[in-house]
């Protein structure tokens, strides 16, 4: 795409706009590290637009500790994972940041968290508008760790599960809100650990969470969430 950050550099982007940048395999707007190489990567306040790729990481595909803040992405997109970005090993966090109407074809329609060595934490962010036709319309995490903090994810879709956020490993929410997203598990689709504080879900369809594996909820409120067959806010088995 525009970036290209390799092996073991170190990469720092602030006030940028990116718009429109392609790539035919990942990394639309940045490329940056590679499989055990610690490439590091700083954003803050840009904005991602339009970018694309054929593979993974429509705006960003991300190797190793990063950390975005202040920033906004939309209408990027992806043919397989990641509408916007794509995080494997290390710790990405994201804060303060806006996603908006990127897509996926198959995970994460703005973001998504591959392997079980990476950790996702989202703070003080809005994901909407977002969508995938497969898992996670707004984040997917595939046997990682995803932390999502005094969020608000709304308004995303998938064809599939989990139109808020598809994960089978780690999850922990905390202080966010789960409004209107849609798919099969409206919000959430779990198939790990999730773990859910002080947070609130509404008008969600066609199930608010469907979980797989082990839940634990705390002081939350659900409400006015539907469903075609069963479990209109949970479906635990």
């Amino acid at each position: 795409g525009a970036i290209a950050n390799r092996w073991d550099g170190t990469v720092t982007v602030n006030s940028t706009n990116f718009s429109r940048n392609s790539s035919g395999y990942k990394g639309g707007a940045i490329d940056s590290g590679d499989l055990g190489y610690g490439s590091a990567l700083e954003i803050s306040d840009c904005f991602f637009e339009e970018n694309s790729t054929g593979s993974v990481g429509g705006a960003i595909m991300n190797y190793g500790p990063a950390n975005i803040t202040n920033s906004r992405f939309e209408f990027n997109s992806t043919f397989r994972f990641g509408g916007a970005i794509v995080h494997s090993d290390d710790t990405m966090t994201v804060s303060n940041c806006t996603f908006l109407e990127n897509s996926s074809s198959w995970y994460g329609g703005a973001i998504h968290n591959l392997s079980g060595g990476a950790t996702l934490k989202i703070i003080n962010s809005t994901l909407s508008g977002n969508s995938t036709g497969e898992w996670g319309g707004a984040v997917g995490s595939y046997y990682g760790t995803l932390e999502i903090t005094n969020s608000t994810i709304s308004g995303n879709a998938s064809n599939q599960d989990g139109g808020g956020v598809w994960s089978d490993g780690l999850l922990d929410i905390a202080g966010s809100t789960f409004s209107e997203n849609s798919s099969t598990g409206g919000a959430i689709w779990n198939e790990g650990t999730l773990d859910i504080t002080d947070s609130t879900f509404s008008e969600n369809s066609s199930s608010a969470s469907w979980n797989e594996g082990t839940m634990d909820i705390t002081d939350s409120t659900f409400s006015e969430n539907s469903s075609n067959h069963s479990g209109g806010a949970i479906w635990n088995e």
